[in-house]
């Protein structure tokens, strides 16, 4: 019933239609409500519908307005270039017959165009007309059409969206690109040709910059700005067409190109306006120190702006583009483009404001410190001049990479503090300030120490109305940033160019070289601290400063203090002095700070030396300053031998200073002599010449200790060499002597000799040289005389010598020195025979490093002749009547453990029997001496130190005793075995705790004479023997063994 109702009112409807076209006698007066009502309701099924809008974007004059017919019936009438309509149901699943006529036709037989479509149910269709009609006054003649996209949109579901589609429709643009500039969000269409749409753009509902660009990306065309949030387009669907011709001139002046929407619910399309290229003003300023950035390019948006922008200098202020992003590269002078970038800003910048950028800090990697990182830092409110007479706008920045934060404080008038606590990269507010002449401080943050001083000469650089930029620029320590450019304060002009250094306030200045010359290890680092200022951190033991200028004609408070110090409250020492003007001074820091652990005493000063020199007086001399900081080494001569020029320093005491001396530049050689200048303390080159000091001032230092072990072991002396330039002292080299080797052994067994001091020409070389250690080996002077004394340890010089030999050794031999034998005239069985005998040819290490090479000695005052066997292998006999004090040479043994029997010359009696356990000790490799050592009986030798075999490693120490073992080991437990009493007057007895089946003993003297023969082991009668030492040999079972008793 609902479906006939509608029917019947179609049916009414079109009777209507078609009487009110009878009386107006023609179509063109169809409205377009009427059209749409006709279109709607003449559809058989109200079902089959799709959306359309449609747009004329012809821009051909002779179709400036255009009739539409739907299948031969006026769909719009007059429709105008630049409209759309609205979206509207149209037939689908039909098909559909557009003529596009003049606005004057009655009828669609006279289209000038016709497209035959059939729409797809439920799709939404946008139908562009484009291109031209005519058939001449257009170039290029694109040819007219209806331009069809599937899919169009009448609205985004996502809130605070646009979504943009996108027509070319201009007939002589060329392919193009469209480029956001704003965000900037690039290239957002690329390669559009005319007749084409793009996808769509769902961009956030904002203001944007659109540049139109040849489809290189190159060349614009023109910019628009696209102000979506401007035009309240949010959850809009639109269509932004170029429209029009880029050359009307060659297109019967027709409408010019531009860039146009169409809104969903259709009518007149909107202008995208020109984007007008709003401008900001803008200084740049090249304030980067690093060396590496010493000229720089600048690029804006990859083109070059800057070429060779030249450290220190600024740019006027110049109008850039504002309201777009600005791509702000910085790369090295030598770049051929953008891509070499080392650093990038994107910004910004707001239409009419005004700008200062400052290319500030460190693009090295290496080389500075410290290392801030460079950037541009931005001023937004710059100032190009200042509106008030008489007065300059000042904006200060603080650039300097390796200076605190400070204050700038103005004394001249005084203004008191015009910057407070200035950081690294800020900008202070501008100072409005009467153009004077000002002198300022630049003080650290607490306004108490003064970093330089400078002239602000406002009024006589004529700045009146001017605003400038005064920058902090450079380093306050080059040296610690590749010696890159000196702190100063810099002007940059609203004009640009070279910036203006402010000048330094002069003040009076003297010379000054520091010399870190305390050898003590408690100061081998310190903080020197001027005026409560740290002026040297960590400052080291043998370095020098360059020579600096410092105030002159002012108390300056010195303080040395530890390299943990934190200020100079912990100073170790202060000195207050006030330089002359013009004077040139050198500094030394001599002697110990340390309380104890050193032979002096603390003596710790700084020595000033006044009229130093920072070049010599003539350009063919070397001007020598010798200043002597040993603190344990004499007063000293210093004697030129090579020329020979003789004594050129003399009787120079710690820590004294010796006046220049102007000498040709040679090389010599320099003897360090006692206050007598007969004893040589060490010799030396001065190669001046070969070091190439010609025109040069040094000094020359006595530094270190003579003697290390008595002071900490800190520094062996030397000279050392300061040079004007500062830097590490330079070594003077030892003069090289001819060596030889030596190792001595202290193997005499007298008490009176337990300790000895030993001295060569008549220095201590030993002290406490005890019994039975060994030195190891060390280098002595070869081809000289050496006189060599053994004294007691209680001496003090070699006058108290108890025995001297006197030696000149082979360069590059090897020796071992042994003292042997007795010095006292009573108490021992031998006379004083004290000797020191010499073994040439000695060996620090094995002749294979499978073997241990053993030299063995025979030094016991008070044993025969001996023989040396080995019973373990058995390889017999290998040392054979060795005598008191004599060396049996090198034995090349296997490394294996050995057992050894000292016999007499007879072979036949063993004193004694040792374990030799090479192997066990690791000795394979290693030349060693075994040593017959003490006293077989220490009875009659004042019961000094028993006999045994004691070993003198290479490297020296205490001497290694070999076991004892029992004499004649056999396959029975010997040590259960005892004789007592020991020692015995009358009687002796045998315990043994075994059986046995056959006894018998003999007695023996020390010189192998068989004095008694024994039955029995029970109550032995020796009584009837002399006093002393005996050897009882007995045999049991066939099995012999030794053993040794004393008759008192």
């Amino acid at each position: 019933m609902l479906n006939k109702v509608k029917i019947l009112f179609h049916i009414l409807f079109i009777i209507n239609f078609i009487t009110l076209n009878k009386k107006h006698k023609t179509m063109k007066k169809i409205t377009k409500l009427t059209w749409l009502c006709l279109l709607f309701f003449s559809s058989i099924s109200l079902a089959q519908t799709a959306r359309v809008q449609v747009i004329h974007n012809s821009p051909d004059l002779a179709a400036s307005s255009v009739d539409v017919y739907l299948n031969g019936v006026l769909l719009l009438n007059d429709f105008h270039f630049r409209t759309a309509t609205p979206f509207i149901d149209a037939p689908a699943g039909v098909e559909l017959s557009i003529d596009i006529a003049p606005s004057t036709s009655t009828s669609s037989a006279e289209s000038l165009y016709n497209l035959t479509t059939t729409l797809e149910e439920f799709e939404t269709y946008i139908i562009v007309a484009n291109g031209i009609v005519s058939p001449t006054g257009y170039s290029p003649n694109q040819p007219f059409a209806l331009n069809v996209y599937v899919g169009g949109r009448e609205g985004t579901a996502v809130e605070n969206n646009t979504d943009v589609l996108v027509m070319h429709g201009s007939p002589d643009a060329p392919t193009v690109d469209v480029v956001e500039l704003a965000v900037p969000a690039g290239t957002i269409v690329n390669d559009i040709s005319y007749g084409s749409f793009s996808n769509y753009l769902e961009l956030p509902t904002s203001n944007y910059v659109l540049a139109v660009r040849d489809e290189t990306g190159a060349a614009t065309v023109e910019t628009y700005s696209a102000p979506l949030a401007n035009l309240f387009l949010e959850t809009d669907a639109v269509t932004v067409l170029a429209s029009g011709f880029l050359d009307p001139s060659v297109n019967s002046d027709g409408p010019a190109f531009g860039l146009w929407v169409a809104l969903a619910s259709g009518g007149d399309l909107i202008p995208l306006p020109l984007f007008h290229n709003p401008t900001a003003r803008l200084q740049v300023i090249h304030n980067s120190p690093d060396l590496a950035a010493s000229t720089v390019d600048v690029y804006v948006n990859d083109e070059l702006l800057l070429d060779n922008f030249a450290f220190r200098t600024a740019t006027p202020f110049i109008d850039v583009p504002a309201g777009i992003a600005l791509s702000i590269d910085v790369a090295p002078s030598t770049s051929t483009s953008s891509a070499e970038s080392l650093y990038n800003l994107t910004a910004t910048l707001e239409p009419s404001e005004t700008y200062i950028i400052i290319a500030n800090g460190i693009v090295s990697g290496s080389g500075y410190a410290p290392n801030q990182a460079f950037a541009l830092n931005v001023l937004v409110g710059g100032r190009e001049g200042t509106a008030v007479e008489d007065t300059t706008d000042v904006i200060v920045f603080h650039g300097s990479t390796d200076a605190p934060t400070v204050d700038v404080v103005e004394t001249s008038v005084p203004a008191g503090t015009l910057v407070d606590n200035l950081s690294y990269g800020s900008f202070s507010d501008y100072l409005e300030l009467p153009t004077n002449n000002y002198i300022i401080d630049v003080r650290d943050e607490t306004g108490t120490v003064t970093v330089a001083t400078y002239s602000a000469p406002l009024a006589d650089l004529f700045l009146e109305l001017d605003a400038i930029t005064v920058l902090a620029s450079g380093f306050l320590d080059p040296s610690a940033n590749s010696d890159g450019p000196s702190f100063g304060l810099w002007v940059a002009k609203a004009t640009g160019g070279d910036l203006i250094p402010l000048p330094l306030v002069e003040t009076p200045t003297a010379r000054l070289q520091a010399i870190h010359n305390s050898p003590d290890l408690a100061a081998a680092l310190v903080d020197v601290y001027v005026n409560d200022e740290l002026l040297l951190n960590d400052f080291a033991f043998r370095t020098a400063t360059p020579f600096i200028d410092v105030p002159a004609g002012v108390d300056l408070s010195i303080d040395i203090a530890p390299s943990t110090s934190t200020s100079s409250a912990e100073s170790l020492y202060n000195l207050t002095a006030n330089l002359t003007e013009g004077e040139t001074y050198i500094l030394v820091a001599n002697g110990i700070v340390s309380p104890t652990g050193y032979s002096v005493g603390p003596n710790f000063a700084i020595n000033v030396y006044a009229q130093g020199r920072e070049a010599a007086s003539s350009p063919a001399n070397t001007d020598v300053l010798v200043n002597h900081g040993s603190p344990d080494a004499p007063t000293v001569d210093v004697v030129e031998t090579s020329l020979p020029a003789g004594t050129i320093v003399d009787n120079i005491s710690f820590p004294e200073f010796q006046g220049y001396l102007e000498l040709p530049n040679l090389d010599f050689t320099l003897d360090v002599r006692d206050a007598t200048g007969t004893l040589t303390v060490a010799s030396y080159q001065a190669p001046l010449q070969t070091l190439g000091l010609n025109g040069a001032a040094i000094t020359v230092l006595a530094s270190g200790f003579l003697d290390p072990s008595v002071n900490s072991n800190g520094p062996a002396f030397g000279l050392w060499v300061a040079l004007a330039s500062g830097g590490d002292l330079i070594p003077l080299p030892l003069v090289e002597t001819p060596t030889a080797r030596l190792q001595a052994i202290h193997n005499s067994p007298d008490l009176a000799a337990a300790l000895v001091d030993v001295y060569v020409n008549d220095e201590l070389l030993l002290n406490d040289f005890a019994f039975r250690t060994a030195t190891p080996f060390i280098d002595v002077p070869a081809g000289v005389d050496l006189s060599i004394d053994i004294a007691p340890s209680t001496s003090t010089s070699s006058a108290e010598s108890l025995y001297n030999l006197t030696a000149n050794l082979t360069e590059g031999e090897t020796y071992i020195l042994v003292a042997n034998g007795i010095v006292s005239p009573t108490g021992y069985s031998v006379g004083p025979n004290f000797a020191i005998n010499v073994y040439a040819q000695g060996r620090e290490a094995a002749s294979s490093p499978a073997n241990t090479d053993v030299l063995v000695n025979h030094g016991s005052p008070d044993a025969p002749t001996v023989d040396v066997v080995e019973t373990s292998l058995p390889a017999g006999t290998i040392v054979d009547n060795i005598s008191f004090p004599e060396f049996q040479g090198y034995l090349e043994l296997p490394n294996l453990d050995f057992t050894l029997d000292v016999r007499d010359a007879t072979g036949t009696l063993t004193v004694a029997s040792y374990q030799a356990p090479l192997q066990t000790l690791g000795l394979n490799g290693a030349a060693i001496t075994v040593l017959a050592s003490g006293f077989l009986d220490p009875s009659v030798n004042s019961n000094g130190p028993a006999f045994g075999l004691w070993v003198a490693l290479a490297s020296g120490g205490d001497l290694i005793p070999l076991p004892q073992i029992p004499l004649s080991v056999n396959n029975f437990d010997l040590n259960s075995v005892s004789l007592y009493p020991n020692p015995a007057r009358e009687t002796i007895t045998l315990s043994i705790p075994f059986d046995y089946e056959n006894f018998k003993a003999t007695i023996y003297d020390l010189s192998g004479r068989q004095v008694k023969t024994v039955s029995n082991p029970n109550n032995i009668d020796v009584s009837d023997l002399n006093s002393g030492m005996y050897i009882m040999n007995t045999t049991l079972n066939d099995l012999s063994f030794n053993q040794k008793f004393v008759k008192n």
